[in-house]
């Protein structure tokens, strides 16, 4: 690992170890690199994800999913969102592998860590 200054840092921040600092700030530099596709998930659905017992998101292979898959390659960052008012639960989260299940007819979106959870309280 390079040597990095931790001077433009808070002092709160300065007090950690460096090396745990400086990955917290590399994984916080990853996440904010990286594109965000963002759609709808039924609740039941979301739910799962966020208690971390559902792994993997199914998307149709249609002219739709094909369209937006192509621009993106993993990792990237996937953003569920169910329902469409502003305080709607939602979940942004990383996607380590994209897989086209042509015999199922669908893609299979291999799901990594949890970014973000939104409004979560909504979902119990």
């Amino acid at each position: 690992m390079g040597s990095r200054s931790l001077s433009h840092c808070p002092k709160l921040y300065r007090d950690f170890p460096n090396r745990a600092l400086l990955e917290i700030m590399d994984d916080m530099q990853q996440t904010d690199s990286m594109r965000t596709l963002t759609t709808t998930i039924k609740r039941q659905y979301l739910r799962e994800i966020v208690a971390g017992t559902k792994k993997i998101e199914y998307r149709e292979i249609k002219p739709y999913w094909e369209k937006r898959l192509a621009n993106y390659e993993a990792p990237f960052l996937l953003r569920l969102i169910n329902g469409m008012s502003k305080d709607a639960p939602e979940a942004t989260v990383e996607v380590v592998k994209v897989k086209k299940n042509r015999l199922l007819g669908h893609y299979e979106l291999y799901l990594g860590r949890i970014v973000e959870v939104k409004n979560d309280s909504l979902l119990h």
